[in-house]
């Protein structure tokens, strides 16, 4: 079904006033430039931003986003525009390992098989199966990790979560959220940041 982006973006902007959160249609603040580190902004070209929703704190310490996401890939017939809704913390109070994790698929374990590194946890048998999750530094992962956030991605599956030092990002690839669940979206990423700023 086609998107009316013109309800989607007032109904988008009605969400973050009730959420007293900064709206703009548009990414006005360059935030794309921040995020090309991380593997979802990796991929593709035309590469937009928009119904974008900020909530910072006083002292600049903490800035919260909320926004829909589009990027295309292949061209000609097989051309197609990939659109998602992100979480976006940019925390001083948090000092993360670049890492990836995403939903394993067949593949995956093929390359697992093959080499590919994918950081399991024994204690959680479901979560391993459930996910792929890579990075630079497994050992301080691992002690960022805790049992509430292997439990929530046990729970609640199909999600992707990144970090890169103080930047932390929380999606559902290639899914656009509904305006109505933006708030609950919302809260689900702010329990992750909790998680990760309370170590």
């Amino acid at each position: 079904m086609p998107i009316n982006y013109n309800a989607r973006a007032a109904a988008m902007e009605d969400v973050s006033r009730w959420m007293k959160m900064r709206y703009e249609v548009q990414d006005e603040w360059g935030l794309l430039s921040k995020l090309l580190d991380f593997y979802l902004f990796r991929t593709g070209r035309q590469k937009t931003i928009f119904n974008l929703m900020q909530w910072k704190d006083a002292f600049m310490e903490e800035q919260v986003y909320v926004f829909d996401y589009a990027y295309t890939r292949g061209s000609g017939k097989s051309k197609k525009r990939y659109l998602q809704t992100v979480f976006f913390m940019d925390s001083k109070h948090l000092g993360l390992p670049e890492f990836l994790m995403k939903p394993e698929t067949f593949f995956h374990k093929v390359g697992e098989y093959l080499g590919m590194q994918d950081i399991d946890f024994e204690s959680h048998p479901k979560f391993s199966d459930q996910y792929l999750l890579q990075s630079d530094d497994e050992e301080r992962l691992r002690g960022l990790v805790n049992d509430e956030i292997l439990h929530f991605f046990t729970v609640e599956k199909n999600w992707s979560l990144e970090g890169i030092g103080y930047f932390m990002i929380f999606y559902k690839k290639d899914r656009l959220l509904s305006p109505a669940t933006v708030k609950h979206f919302y809260d689900r990423g702010m329990a992750l940041y909790g998680q990760f700023k309370n170590r």
